[in-house]
């Protein structure tokens, strides 16, 4: 028996939907997975978990501040002063 109405077609893509919003990390998410990192003293995962929040927030001034520090425990300095003017740029007062 055929839908009318089309609900499978409907059901089909909401289901689509949810699961592309939830298959795709969030900023929030991978900054918090940035700060777990970064505590583990994973600094090359912190550094590249900032850096995939900045790519889906570029705005996110805490996220460039604390990849700062994470590129500094590396001893990239230069990486790590342009991440800190970044987030300066951005508004970022360490409060």
């Amino acid at each position: 028996m055929t839908d009318p109405f089309g609900c499978n077609s409907i059901v089909t893509l909401i289901a689509v939907g949810v699961w592309f919003r939830f298959s795709q990390p969030s900023a929030a998410y991978c900054f918090r997975r940035g700060i777990a990192d970064f505590y583990k003293q994973a600094y090359d995962e912190a550094i590249s978990d900032y850096g995939e929040a900045i790519g889906l927030n570029p705005q996110l001034a805490e996220a460039y501040n604390n990849r700062a520090f994470a590129y500094h425990h590396l001893d990239e300095y230069d990486a790590s002063q342009a991440d800190f003017d970044k987030a300066k740029e951005l508004g970022y007062t360490g409060q």
